[in-house]
């Protein structure tokens, strides 16, 4: 195998690093074979060559020092590339070393002065890219938080022109990273995409579909015949949904609240049967839990009780797994479910508690007012949802009290079981002041605990073609 590794060109080694990416092989033994033999010819590493390497390390996990080492040295090699010879770079190749580098991560001077650049040079050549190319540079920007508007709105305008070609995947990372962003489309992109969405409708998988479920969620925008005609085909593949997927279009359906009713409607009860299969087989992580009570709860749909102790049975079984915001989501939904488990309320305020005391008292004086004011948000959603629920958490309001959080206390509830009684509603306000989950901030936060979308690569990149054209290819 070194022998034949010893052999390969620049070529030959950007392709290999790439086919292992894309089969997902860490095979380290001839990862490392391929890091020295890259570094023995990296002088000779075209644009696209740079871009093949860097998108197969992005599926893999640089962890020896040789591979880091590479991959450093690729970065500042592309750096160098890319600012000597800009023209020379396709925009598949920069829209895919764009979508590298939001998986590798660009920390270190070489990688951010390589994102500066390329996004640099993106926005210069915006004209030529296409519908593929483009939103693979939009989840890019996402993945990165890399907030543009004024490149955005270029790339809009830009979008517009060739949405009438874009694939399912396209329409759905390019949504997916606009909603990731905080940054709404003009309406005329939404209505022209909407149709365009409602004609292809049979091409999208069952990812593609729960991507495209969740942007619309989280824009809050309501096309009642987009949501619809997409819920519609999706209640009829349910059992090909994966449990993420599954769990985000929910989700979806319940950020659009009343406005997706005909939608949640066609979908939910569906969802439920399936979800109901996969928790009684206990394949639901925490995420999928809270979440997908959250969503139901939001949607206005009770789901059916065997399904809500079923659930509430997973949580309890692996409540030591769930994370702090997962717990305000799970506790926020059996309020509003009117879902009254009495042990597993008690033990998610106990976790929180703990939760809350295992964290050091330097670090939470670290913490950024943002970080605290989220925090306390979250312990008055959690001490909220208890008392609804009939339980007064005097543990978890000690243990803020100890961290110097004043959290908020409910008066008129009951302050022990009471499973004869039924606490009034708050309005519908002081909800979304006390429930950090009620927003669609937090909504995006658990999308990214749950759903990872972006992940394929185009069949067609990189091209052998594209590398006899290269310049400098010898």
């Amino acid at each position: 195998m070194q022998a034949q590794v010893d052999s390969l060109d620049p070529w030959g080694v950007s392709l290999s690093m790439w086919a292992y990416g894309v089969l997902g092989r860490q095979a380290e033994p001839v990862l490392t074979a391929l890091c020295r033999r890259g570094a023995a010819v990296m002088r000779g590493f075209t644009p696209v060559d740079c871009a093949a390497a860097l998108a197969g390390w992005a599926r893999l996990r640089a962890r020896a020092a040789r591979h880091r080492e590479f991959l450093d040295a690729l970065m500042a090699h592309a750096l160098d590339a890319l600012s000597g010879a800009p023209r020379d770079w396709e925009p598949r190749e920069l829209a895919q070393s764009a979508w590298g580098l939001s998986r590798v991560g660009v920390g270190g001077r070489h990688r951010r002065l390589l994102l500066e650049t390329l996004m640099d040079v993106v926005q210069r050549r915006l004209e030529q890219f296409g519908p593929r190319d483009l939103s693979t540079v939009v989840f890019a920007y996402a993945r990165l938080r890399f907030n543009a508007p004024g490149a955005l709105l270029r790339i809009q305008d830009r979008v517009l022109r060739s949405i009438d070609t874009a694939a399912p995947l396209d329409m759905a990372l390019l949504l997916w990273g606009f909603a990731r962003l905080g940054f709404a489309p003009r309406e005329e992109l939404m209505r022209r995409l909407g149709a365009s969405v409602v004609r292809q409708l049979g091409a999208f998988k069952p990812r593609e579909t729960s991507i495209l479920l969740y942007s619309y969620g989280a824009l809050s925008h309501n096309d009642p015949l987009v949501i619809e005609a997409v819920a519609a085909a999706a209640a009829a593949r349910l059992d090909r949904f994966g449990t993420q997927e599954l769990v985000a279009a929910i989700w979806a359906l319940g950020a659009l609240r009343g406005a997706g009713g005909a939608a949640a409607a066609t979908l939910l009860p569906g969802a439920c049967a399936v979800l109901l299969a996969r928790a009684r087989a206990r394949r639901l992580a925490p995420g999928h839990v809270a979440v997908g009570l959250k969503g139901l709860a939001r949607a206005g749909f009770r789901p059916p009780a065997a399904l809500t102790s079923e659930l509430c049975a997973c949580a309890l079984e692996n409540l030591a797994s769930f994370k702090p915001v997962e717990l305000c989501h799970l506790m926020w939904a059996l309020a509003r479910l009117g879902a009254r488990h009495v042990e597993l309320v008690e033990a998610a305020v106990a976790r929180a508690a703990a939760q809350l005391q295992a964290v050091p008292g330097a670090a939470f004086d670290q913490h950024t007012p943002g970080q605290r004011a989220f925090v306390k948000l979250s312990l008055d959603t959690v001490v909220w949802a208890a008392q609804r629920l009939g339980y007064f958490p005097a543990e978890l309001i000690e243990a803020a009290g100890a961290r110097g959080v004043r959290v908020k206390v409910w008066r008129r509830f009951k302050t022990r079981f009471d499973l004869g009684a039924a606490p009034g509603d708050l309005p519908e306000e002081e909800v979304r002041g006390a429930a950090p989950g009620d927003g669609a901030g937090a909504g995006a936060v658990a999308w990214e605990e749950i759903v990872r979308p972006g992940m394929d690569l185009p069949d067609d990149f990189p091209s052998p073609e594209r590398r006899a054209a290269s310049p400098r290819a010898a």
